[in-house]
C-alpha cells in the first residue's frame, strides 16, 4: 500500500513537456531538443512506456542550459555537457556531505559559472591573439601583392617605351630610301 502511494505522489510530482516550457521560458521543441542533448551528455531523465517525464529538478536543470547559453554564447551540446558535469560535481558533492542550503547551492552554481566564463574569456582572448597574427600578415601580404603590381607595371611601360624606340629605329626616312 505504502508503494502505490509513493508512485502516487511520484505521478503528482511529474511535468511535462508543456510545464518545463512555461517554467523556463523556452518552446515544447526547444524542451525537446535540450532534453536529448542533455541525454547525450550523459543526464538521465525518468521514463515510462509512453517517453520521458520530468521532475522539478529537470526544470531546473533545463533553466540551468538556458541560462549558460544566454549569458555564455555557447552551443547547445556544450552547455549541456558543462550543465550535467555541474550537476554531477553537486551531487558527488552532496552525498559526501550535508546538503548545503539555497545560498551554498547558488554559490556553488555560480562559482562554476564564474570558472566558466573566464574560461570562455581565455579563449577568447586568445582567439584574438590569432586573428591579429593573421591580420598582420594579410597586411603584408597585400603590401608584397602592391609592389609586385608596380614592378609588373613599371616593366610593362618599359617594354612599351622600348617597342617604341625599335619601331622608331627601323622606320627609314623618306630622305634614306635610296641608301
Amino acid at each position: 500500500m505504502a508503494e502505490n502511494g509513493e508512485i502516487v505522489s511520484e505521478m503528482n510530482e511529474t511535468l511535462k513537456t508543456k510545464q518545463i516550457a512555461a517554467i523556463v521560458g523556452i518552446a515544447e521543441s526547444t524542451v525537446r531538443k535540450y532534453a536529448k542533448s542533455l541525454e547525450e551528455a550523459n543526464y538521465k531523465f525518468k521514463t515510462s512506456d509512453t517517453g520521458r517525464f520530468f521532475t522539478k529538478e529537470d526544470a531546473e536543470i533545463f533553466r540551468q542550459v538556458k541560462e549558460v547559453r544566454d549569458k555564455a554564447g555557447v552551443k547547445l551540446d556544450h552547455a549541456c555537457a558543462i550543465v550535467v558535469a555541474q550537476f554531477n560535481k553537486t551531487a558527488q558533492t552532496m552525498a559526501s556531505a550535508e546538503v548545503p542550503s539555497n545560498k551554498e547551492h547558488e554559490a556553488l552554481q555560480s562559482q562554476y559559472t564564474l570558472e566558466y566564463i573566464k574560461k570562455l574569456e581565455e579563449a577568447l582572448h586568445q582567439q584574438q591573439e590569432v586573428i591579429a597574427k593573421l591580420e598582420e600578415r594579410l597586411e603584408r601580404q597585400e603590401l608584397r601583392q602592391d609592389l609586385r603590381d608596380e614592378n609588373v607595371t613599371q616593366l610593362l611601360r618599359e617594354m612599351a617605351e622600348t617597342k617604341k624606340q625599335i619601331a622608331a629605329s627601323k622606320e627609314k626616312k623618306w630622305y634614306e630610301f635610296w641608301k
